[in-house]
């Protein structure tokens, strides 16, 4: 049997089948339960029912089920071209590397290893001219070996960034300073915000940069989890606890757009 629990916000369950055979769950917000209990003698059974309820899933593409490399990262465009060659070279059949962090311009000279994470140029959306000084042509070099490209791109924007100067100014930005890179989250539950973030992911902050303009095939949506901050000692972040606490509400129920105050809905059941 199967139990599809229908709520979006933070839920806990607690599994007692040692002794009472009791099952119990609570959301962090949940003005009323819904929840389905699919029966099916064998998994592929519970299944078949869960589609019936959610609708059919289509497949992702072909593309997500080959063989990814990624490291934590390449420090440069010849760094990147040189395991795409080793990988042919070997005949090992890769489909899709990976681009990490720090592809951006950090305003930093030197390399990768010279860069300060909390420098305010984190996530500025242009390509390093030192480290990737022609990012078409490594593109193309990736797709000339038959393989995809995947690119980091994250939700929090530097400070001393032209994306950054053109969020804050147009109040997209949560005012809260994230403790990774010295930059801001923007408010990705603003549409016009998220137009604007394609529009840097896409053509640059001159119209000439960007990244998916010059190929890219596959994003990667980096962020360590911005909601909870990133613990780097005296400086640890909580977004969700800081969000809360100006919204005057819940954290998921003000997220979710919900009327405001918190109503916690414990649900418990015997199993037999």
């Amino acid at each position: 049997m199967g139990l599809l629990w229908d709520n979006y916000s933070d839920t806990y369950w607690n599994f007692n089948g040692a002794s009472s055979r009791t099952l119990s769950i609570r959301s962090e917000v949940a003005d009323q339960i819904d929840y389905y209990l699919i029966y099916g003698q064998e998994l592929d059974n519970v299944v078949a029912g869960y589609r019936t309820v959610t609708g059919g899933a289509p497949m992702l593409p072909r593309k997500i089920f080959g063989f990814w490399h990624s490291k934590c990262q390449f420090d440069n465009q010849a760094a990147l071209l040189s395991d795409v060659s080793g990988f042919r070279s070997r005949k090992i059949p890769i489909d899709v590397i990976v681009q990490d962090w720090l592809w951006w311009d950090d305003n930093v000279a030197g390399s990768a290893t010279d860069v300060g994470t909390r420098n305010g140029y984190w996530n500025s959306m242009k390509w390093d001219p030192d480290r990737y000084a022609d990012p078409t042509g490594t593109i193309n070099t990736v797709h000339n070996n038959n393989m995809l490209l995947a690119i980091s791109v994250w939700p929090t924007l530097g400070l001393s960034t032209p994306v950054y100067s053109d969020f804050k100014g147009k109040g997209y930005t949560w005012p809260l300073l994230y403790a990774f890179g010295s930059a801001y989250v923007y408010d990705a539950y603003n549409p016009a915000a998220g137009a604007l973030l394609w529009s840097y992911m896409n053509t640059g902050t001159n119209g000439t940069n960007g990244v998916f303009n010059k190929g890219i095939d596959i994003w990667w949506f980096d962020g360590s989890e911005p909601e909870t901050g990133n613990n780097q000692g005296d400086n640890y972040v909580n977004l969700k606890g800081a969000i809360t606490s100006q919204s005057g509400g819940n954290f998921f129920r003000f997220f979710l757009s919900l009327p405001r105050g918190l109503q916690s809905c414990p649900f418990s059941k015997r199993l037999y």
